[in-house]
């Protein structure tokens, strides 16, 4: 068995073929040009500045003027906003009329 495995490999590689020559085959070619391109890639995301400042108002009410422009730089200490102050007003003269009322009510000294 292992004598006829051995001759059938050796007659199958002593083929009487002879190479042909290949097709021609068609090849695009394209002229290279030199030329700046603009990439560019979209993405689905938020971008955030690393300088992005956080600005948090110190009392409540409504805004009711804007001193400075997006994007403008601005200096410390420097108003940004100005806040509706009828609300403070009136708190301000509600704790004056409850001062003045405690000085002209007379105490009495109580008795125990």
């Amino acid at each position: 068995m292992a004598g006829l495995l051995a001759l059938s490999l050796l007659t199958a590689g002593c083929g009487s073929t002879t190479p042909t020559k290949s097709a021609a085959v068609s090849v695009k070619a394209m002229k290279v040009l030199q030329q700046d391109t603009a990439v560019s890639h979209d993405y689905s995301g938020q971008i955030k500045s690393t300088n992005a400042v956080t600005i948090k108002p110190r009392v409540s009410g409504e805004i009711v003027e804007k001193y400075f422009t997006a994007g403008d730089p601005v200096e410390k200490g420097q108003p940004l906003y100005k806040i509706d102050d009828r609300q403070y007003e009136s708190e301000v003269l509600s704790a004056k009329s409850n001062v003045d009322k405690a000085r002209t009510t007379p105490t009495t000294p109580s008795s125990t």
